[in-house]
């Protein structure tokens, strides 16, 4: 493959080119040069939709409301995590805040990320953003288009994700939906060992690893 001239995203003419390129080059093996300049163009890319189109955390305490429903945990549930039943209807009601133990015990236990439950507390967030955790989930339990994993590949979502939950979703689709170098960290989280890149030519063996 020729290589592609890459150049900064100053416009939406700019942007939409960059995703054309993107689309061309998400099928990149991963030590390339074509793979090297996917990640380049999905940086630049993710760059310009921070400042244009912002996507915020999810609040701390939506946040564990939403993994209370998905694990169908009830409020007694969460008090070897947060202290005492009082103590939990306190900080699910907004009276109280989370103290570093709590955050640290959440996010060993309910794998909530640390970054979503150290957000402050109140700031205003876009109603949808819970909704966007689960459609990822749903998007990434299913197989993705060539178009959605383009998507998925620019939005950052695995930082909404524990490591193992990312890579978890990751290592059951056929395609890259997210930069190899943070795929490569978070299975070597998941699995608990250093991962060779040689490995990731056969897939079906690190699936039945993480199995056992």
């Amino acid at each position: 493959m020729n290589s592609i001239v890459i150049k900064p995203i100053k416009t939406e003419a700019d942007y939409d080119a960059a995703l054309k390129q993107i689309s061309s080059l998400m099928d990149a093996e991963a030590g390339t040069h074509e793979a090297d300049e996917l990640e380049v163009l999905a940086t630049l890319v993710k760059c310009y939709e921070a400042e244009h189109y912002p996507i915020d955390l999810p609040d701390p305490i939506a946040a564990i409301r939403f993994r209370m429903e998905e694990l169908k945990l009830s409020q007694r549930d969460l008090i070897p995590y947060i202290g005492s039943r009082s103590k939990v209807s306190e900080v699910l009601s907004g009276k109280r805040s989370l103290t570093l133990q709590m955050i640290r015990s959440l996010h060993q236990n309910l794998g909530i990320p640390a970054e979503v439950l150290l957000k402050e507390q109140g700031a205003t967030l876009p109603d949808n953003q819970l909704f966007l955790i689960k459609q990822i989930q749903e998007l990434m339990q299913g197989t993705p288009t060539q178009e959605e994993c383009q998507r998925l590949f620019i939005s950052g979502w695995w930082e909404l994700f524990t490591p193992q939950e990312s890579a978890t979703l990751q290592l059951n689709q056929p395609r890259l939906c997210m930069p190899m170098a943070e795929f490569h960290a978070a299975l070597e989280v998941l699995l608990g060992r250093q991962i060779l890149l040689h490995e990731f030519s056969n897939k079906a063996l690190l699936m039945d690893e993480l199995k056992t």
